[in-house]
């Protein structure tokens, strides 16, 4: 698992614009990390919800960098952990990538197996010709949809 440093105050920035920053980029590695763990073990991304907690940090970051990054130029101490602190995001980041394009491919995959067998049990014989074939095959669905 890989860890952000904890943030420290700067003196020349107000504190809860760094100190958020900070914990943001902190938040939104180890949201993907959490996601990495998931795909890693073969849940596929569908069922990974954790859409909507990057984008609201993703979110959140676009309006604390645009408040803190002009004043961010003067505390070299800060604009030093940040960079570490994004290139260890970027590193998490990449894996996700990666995680979740395996994970999409593999569901191309089972959703193309799948759609060969039915392709199969269609060519063998398997057919739907009308609603009493239907009737004869599926009398529980039927008996629910007459009543």
């Amino acid at each position: 698992m890989h860890t952000i440093p904890l943030p420290i105050a700067s003196a020349t920035l107000p504190a809860e614009n760094v100190e958020d920053l900070f914990i943001l980029i902190q938040d939104l590695a180890a949201i993907m990390v959490e996601e990495n763990v998931l795909l890693a073990a073969g849940l596929p991304a569908a069922v990974v919800e954790t859409t909507d907690r990057k984008v609201a940090l993703a979110e959140r970051f676009d309006h604390l960098w645009s408040s803190a990054r002009g004043r961010l130029a003067a505390d070299q101490k800060s604009v030093r952990r940040l960079i570490a602190a994004i290139a260890e995001l970027r590193h998490v980041a990449d894996e996700n990538l990666t995680r979740l394009d395996a994970a999409r491919a593999a569901s191309q995959r089972r959703v193309e197996t799948a759609m060969a067998a039915l392709r199969g049990k269609v060519g063998t014989g398997y057919s739907c010709t009308g609603t009493a074939d239907l009737a004869a095959r599926m009398p529980l669905y039927t008996t629910t949809l007459r009543a």
